[in-house]
């Protein structure tokens, strides 16, 4: 029988840290290292890098909204030559491609949001998938991930 972690709890007195749950779970996940998590998470640490990311999106973001304001159309109207395919297919794939990567970034921004607020309701660095806790390492490489790696790794394969 599984026996499913509480979710993270704030230590009394020590803002910023919660109290990973135990995983005594004998899966794969847990012999391979997936639960190796210090006792205490530094939440606070996470917050500060995940507001750090987000400004940083935000001001990407921002950018490629300023910087594309114009239609297709105002593009290929500043074209001096008479408008080649050539021409109109190039300003085509920019806009696309600025197009892609903001809404890269709107995602991305979204995801931060997400883990703030995991971060705020106690259950941050926990696997939306098996419920287990996600590895510190993996919360450093992807601080607004939602799943630990065996978890992703099940998802990617399909």
């Amino acid at each position: 029988m599984r026996r499913e972690p509480a979710l993270a709890t704030a230590l009394p007195g020590r803002p910023g840290l919660a109290r990973a749950a135990v995983c005594n779970d004998r899966s794969t996940h847990c012999r391979s290292g997936g639960c190796a998590l210090s006792a205490t998470l530094d939440t606070e640490r996470f917050r500060k890098r995940l507001l750090e990311e987000r400004q940083r999106a935000q001001e990407a973001l921002d950018y490629l909204h300023q910087e594309n304001q114009g239609l297709i159309q105002d593009e290929t109207q500043e074209i001096q030559s008479d408008n080649h395919p050539g021409d109109v297919a190039t300003a085509t794939f920019d806009r696309e491609l600025d197009s892609t990567l903001e809404e890269n970034e709107e995602r991305l921004i979204g995801a931060m949001d997400a883990a703030l607020r995991r971060i705020d309701d106690g259950s941050y660095g926990m696997c939306g998938s098996c419920g287990q806790p996600i590895a510190e390492e993996r919360l450093e490489a992807l601080p607004w991930t939602t799943r630990c790696i065996d978890c992703k790794r099940r998802e990617e394969r399909g």
